[in-house]
């Protein structure tokens, strides 16, 4: 174990009264590796998400709750466990992730709470294989999205932030916004009664058909360039490859599945929107003349 004055003062700030409980302990036990270390607890947390659907089947309050979450709980693990928690970088991306990863899972459970339920997942959840495949899904979403800040925390080289980090912070935090604006401003204009049937085209809305989308790759895309510098640092040849492959299978995972549900390449979300909203005027107009995730993307 780590061992010094800022060890010593470490262990007394994560010290709960008694002395029962010690949180550096807690985030090095396990695995050594940080993507290891990462499946580890993230597959932990959907594992108690799968238990729980299980046990109570109707319930989907923990659903968002447990698989958004669990990027906040795994990034402090990987940052609190890694060699470098200490540099600006490292503390600056996992501060980026952890405070989306709250924001979002506030907000969604806060929306399990109002409508009771997702009718979309009813009937994937009513049986074991499709909670199966629900919690395994979410597991390889999380660790792939979370995988360059996972590598960064294992990472020992302070690379200075310099313009071009200080521009990839603020590209994911524009993002957080606009992902924040996308579900507040859908969740106010659902809410109204005048509003029901119609589809929503406000704030963010307005120029963009899937807005969150958009803020959720920008946040990505920011922390990835964030995460490259550090990670990519003295390597060469084969190794630098791996690694770049490894720190860009998360940012461009997200990319193709959500550019796969905004077309209708996965699941059917716009059939159902056009049966939903088809006859409604302006829609069609709507769809046409609007990006599909960024503004220039139609």
């Amino acid at each position: 174990p780590p061992s010094g004055p800022t060890a010593v003062r470490g262990r007394e700030l994560t010290r709960l009264h008694g002395g029962a409980v010690d949180l550096t302990a807690i985030v090095n036990a396990g695995p050594a590796s940080p993507l290891a270390k990462s499946a580890a607890w993230m597959g932990g947390i959907n594992i108690l998400g799968f238990l729980i659907s299980v046990v109570f089947k109707n319930c989907h309050y923990h659903l968002d709750l447990l698989g958004t979450g669990a990027f906040a709980v795994t990034a402090a693990v990987s940052h609190l466990a890694g060699p470098g928690k200490m540099f600006v970088r490292q503390r600056l991306v996992a501060g980026i992730v952890g405070t989306w990863s709250v924001k979002l899972a506030s907000f969604l459970f806060f929306r399990a709470i109002k409508t009771g339920h997702d009718a979309r997942l009813d009937e994937l959840l009513s049986t074991i294989p499709g909670m199966t495949t629900f919690w395994l899904i979410s597991f390889l979403w999380g660790w792939l999205v979370i995988s360059p800040q996972t590598m960064l925390a294992g990472s020992a080289v302070n690379v200075p932030l310099g313009i071009w980090g200080k521009a990839a912070a603020a590209i994911a935090v524009t993002g957080i916004l606009i992902e924040t604006a996308a579900d507040l401003s859908k969740w106010s204009f659902k809410s109204n009664p005048a509003n029901k049937g119609l589809f929503c085209n406000v704030g963010v809305w307005k120029w963009s058909q899937h807005p969150n989308y958009a803020g959720n790759l920008m946040i990505w895309y920011g922390v990835t360039g964030l995460c490259l510098p550090a990670v990519l640092h003295g390597s060469a040849g084969m190794v630098l490859g791996r690694k770049l492959v490894s720190a860009l299978v998360g940012p461009a995972f997200l990319t193709l599945l959500f550019n796969g549900q905004a077309r209708g390449f996965i699941a059917d979300a716009v059939e159902a929107a056009e049966a939903r909203y088809g006859s409604v005027a302006g829609y069609k107009d709507y769809v046409t003349n609007t990006g599909l995730i960024f503004p220039w993307d139609k």
